[in-house]
């Protein structure tokens, strides 16, 4: 699992601005929170964002998306 931030308030490296605003172009993120799900192989199997109903709504997204 990994977790990347894109503060607003936070000061930040021009480093990693550049790494956060690659990953967001290669997985084509437009809004967030937004939560890209890989398979073992590092593939792009989902994108999920924010969603009502809390967290058995999100869990049940989750488990719709295949893993291959």
């Amino acid at each position: 699992m990994l977790e990347l931030d894109f503060p607003r308030n936070k000061p930040q490296s021009a480093e990693d601005k550049a790494r956060n605003q690659a990953l967001a172009r290669k997985f084509g993120i437009e809004g967030f929170p937004t939560i890209v799900v890989l398979n073992s192989e590092g593939k792009q199997v989902g994108q999920l964002g924010y969603m009502p109903g809390g967290p058995a709504a999100f869990i049940d997204a989750l488990k719709k998306i295949p893993t291959s």
